[in-house]
């Protein structure tokens, strides 16, 4: 285990140097991957096989989120970033994974109608503007109940997606201890200065 770990994290250190932590591409990159996926399925592949393709992506997409936010909290502790380049960066990770998780919940329903509740709307825009919607609520854990996430898939992602936030901010709230820190030090050593 500790190997594909290690693996793993070669791979996205990789990746991260040649896509130089572009955000934005990889999301959309992601939702193409995925209407792409909705396109070609057939009665031959099955559901249950889309389904695992889709939830594979996405855990690897996720991955790759949490290996970059370790990497992003590493470097500000190190002194490599200043808090402002941290912010933006975070900032750029939650509005991705917002957009992340509504594209999810958007295939999912065009996948199965009943996969949720509540009113969504006919036209693409206005289900588009739903799902983010949905996924934005679900972030800040608002949860105004008018949408729910009924089919076990659905569910599935909705649990994915608070632990994830959970994780998210932990490192935040981490990130928030070390500036803490580091402005103590610059105090004492202020003080030693005088």
């Amino acid at each position: 285990m500790k190997k594909l770990v290690m693996w793993m994290r070669g791979k996205i250190s990789c990746l991260n140097k040649k896509l130089k932590y572009n955000n934005f591409v990889i999301t959309i990159g992601y939702g193409i991957m995925l209407y792409l996926l909705y396109l070609s399925r057939t009665e031959e592949i099955g559901t249950g096989t889309y389904i695992f393709m889709m939830v594979t992506f996405s855990i690897f997409y996720l991955s790759y989120y949490l290996m970059f936010v370790f990497e992003k909290v590493m470097e500000f502790s190190k002194g490599e970033k200043d808090y402002f380049h941290m912010i933006l960066e975070v900032v750029s990770i939650i509005v991705c994974i917002i957009v992340f998780f509504g594209m999810a919940y958007q295939y999912i329903y065009s996948f199965d109608k009943n996969s949720f509740s509540g009113f969504i709307g006919d036209s693409f825009s206005t289900k588009l503007i739903s799902f983010q919607y949905f996924s934005f609520i679900s972030f800040t854990t608002i949860g105004y109940g008018d949408i729910l996430p009924v089919s076990n898939l659905a569910r599935i992602f909705a649990i994915i997606e608070g632990i994830f936030y959970f994780i998210l901010i932990i490192f935040i709230v981490s990130s928030i201890g070390i500036l803490r820190d580091s402005l103590k030090n610059v105090v004492v050593d202020e003080k030693d200065i005088e």
